[in-house]
């Protein structure tokens, strides 16, 4: 690439980026809802749904309803000093327990595939096939739907 040419390109990614950078603050600042001083914003709402695919209008007034309902339960309780109670603190160590054994099976148990290979998985499943078979009849059955004929 000549140097007029490095030039060029640098100036474009760097356009790029800042693009794609304000882009990201705008939907911060995008504020769907706002219960108090508690606000959700389009970016928030957007890590909720598969990222591959943006979510319609409809899904985010959707999940929008569903926080504000939340939201205003949840401040409600606070008001009420529901996370004050003894019942509560006896909740939440359950669930904090419960998330930390989840959190090590993933990462130590569950995400360690370190030592699987094409070879020791084709040489797990000759080993064990008879467990790959099907019990019951099955069925495969294909479904198109469409709104209009």
């Amino acid at each position: 690439m000549t140097g007029g040419g490095w030039w060029i390109a640098c100036c474009c990614g760097l356009l790029l980026v800042g693009g794609l950078a304000c882009h990201q603050q705008e939907q911060q600042r995008t504020v769907l809802a706002r219960v108090g001083t508690a606000e959700l914003n389009l970016s928030d709402a957007l890590a909720q749904f598969d990222s591959t695919a943006h979510p319609s209008d409809d899904e985010l007034y959707r999940f929008a309803s569903h926080w504000i309902n939340e939201e205003l339960l949840y401040q409600e309780a606070q008001r009420r000093g529901f996370d004050k109670s003894d019942q509560f603190s006896d909740m939440l160590r359950d669930a904090r327990r419960h998330l930390l054994v989840q959190a090590f099976l993933d990462r130590e148990i569950n995400d360690d595939t370190s030592g699987l290979t094409d070879s020791t998985l084709r040489a797990y499943y000759l080993h064990h096939s008879a467990e790959f078979v099907a019990q019951d009849d099955m069925i495969k059955v294909n479904i198109v739907s469409f709104s209009t004929r």
